[in-house]
C-alpha cells in the first residue's frame, strides 16, 4: 500500500554499451552556474539516479552521469568523482546546424581523454529497471 506514494524515479535518458551505462539529466536555466557553481539540487537528483540504477544493476559496468545544459552563455565542462561515480556536466549550444549540435552531443559521450565517438550504434536505450528502493524493503 506505501509504494503507491513513492514516485519511481525517471532519469531523462539512460544508455548503455557493453562497457558503460550513461544517465543524463537535462537541464536549461537562463544562468548554468549560478554563483559559479553547479546547481547543488541538479548533482543530488542526478546522484540519486545513479545509486537506484547502481544497486538495482550492480552486475553491470559502473555507470556515470551527466548533467547537460542547453546553452544560454558561457561554455561549461566539468569532469568530477562524486560518491564513487564520475559525474560530468556539459553544454551544448542548441543555437547552431543540426550537424553541428550532433557532434557536439557525441563530444558529450566521449569519455575525458578520449577521442570523440562517431556514432551511438553501440549504444542501447535500456528499459526502465525495478526502483531498487522497492527491492530493498521487500
Amino acid at each position: 500500500a506505501n509504494r503507491a506514494l513513492i514516485p519511481g524515479m525517471k532519469a531523462d535518458l539512460v544508455l548503455e554499451s557493453p562497457h558503460r551505462r550513461i544517465i543524463i539529466d537535462t537541464k536549461f536555466y537562463q544562468t548554468v552556474l549560478p554563483g559559479g557553481k553547479l546547481s547543488s539540487s541538479n548533482l543530488y537528483q542526478l546522484l540519486a539516479y545513479l545509486r537506484n540504477r547502481q544497486a538495482t544493476l550492480s552486475d553491470s559496468p559502473p555507470h556515470e552521469g551527466i548533467l547537460l545544459y542547453a546553452l544560454p552563455g558561457k561554455s561549461v565542462r566539468a569532469d568530477v568523482r562524486l560518491e564513487g561515480f564520475r559525474v560530468h556536466a556539459r553544454t551544448v549550444n542548441l543555437n547552431r546546424p543540426w550537424r553541428e549540435i550532433r557532434q557536439a552531443m557525441l563530444a558529450v559521450l566521449s569519455p575525458p581523454g578520449h577521442a570523440a565517438i562517431e556514432r551511438m550504434s553501440s549504444y542501447s536505450i535500456p528499459d526502465p529497471p525495478k526502483p531498487a528502493i522497492f527491492t530493498q524493503i521487500q
